[in-house]
């Protein structure tokens, strides 16, 4: 059974539930941004090896787990219906059952992740800031990315696109009714990302003196 659908080569799509859009809709935009995001934290999984920082691997899993149930919210398409009418970038055209379905594909789940839980995640991830600065010298200058190790370099590239994912959703957020702790879970994983490249710079620093 062939992946290709052909039902997007004139550049529209449907969102999880169901309706069609152009492909630079915002939520695709931030969905995307998320989805992009998640490939790069695969890269510094990748990068890490087998038996290299065994606590920074399960966490960048966690938060891949996180941001599938927060991809498949932003791309779902719930919340279209807006007081000032439709959003811009929404197809007339009727979606079709088969681009929707995927022909057999799983759907990832449209439900709304519970405010708590998000709440829960932000903790989780500031307690973990928390934790690593503590272990680290205080940051008082400018840090240039790419300094001291290739792990350190792919969480700044996470960092950014992050920021990016950031940005789209704050433009999504507008026009679109979402729970409003994505956001807050995005500038924290930020934040997370950039003191997790420095916490690794810090290791791989102390092993080669």
């Amino acid at each position: 059974m062939a992946i290709y659908t052909k039902h997007g080569d004139l550049g529209e799509t449907c969102l999880i539930n169901r309706r069609g859009v152009v492909k630079d809709h915002l939520c695709l935009q931030a969905g995307g941004d998320i989805d992009e995001l998640s490939a790069q934290l695969g890269m510094i999984l990748a990068t890490l090896g087998d038996g290299k920082s065994l606590m920074l691997r399960g966490r960048v899993r966690c938060v891949q787990q996180e941001l599938i149930q927060i991809g498949s919210i932003v791309a779902g398409g719930d919340g279209l219906k807006l007081a000032h009418g439709d959003l811009k970038g929404v197809s007339r055209s009727k979606p079709a059952p088969d681009l929707i379905r995927g022909r057999g594909m799983t759907l990832p789940p449209t439900e709304k992740v519970p405010g708590d839980l998000l709440k829960n995640a932000i903790m989780r991830l500031e307690a973990e800031i928390d934790e690593m600065e503590e272990e680290m010298p205080k940051i008082d200058s400018f840090v240039l990315a790419g300094d001291d190790g290739i792990v350190a370099a792919h969480l700044d590239v996470a960092r950014t696109v992050c920021r990016r994912a950031e940005r789209s959703l704050v433009a999504l957020v507008r026009e679109v009714d979402i729970e409003k702790n994505i956001l807050a879970y995005l500038n924290r994983l930020s934040d997370w990302l950039f003191i997790s490249a420095r916490f690794m710079e810090n290791k791989d620093a102390e092993k080669a003196e």
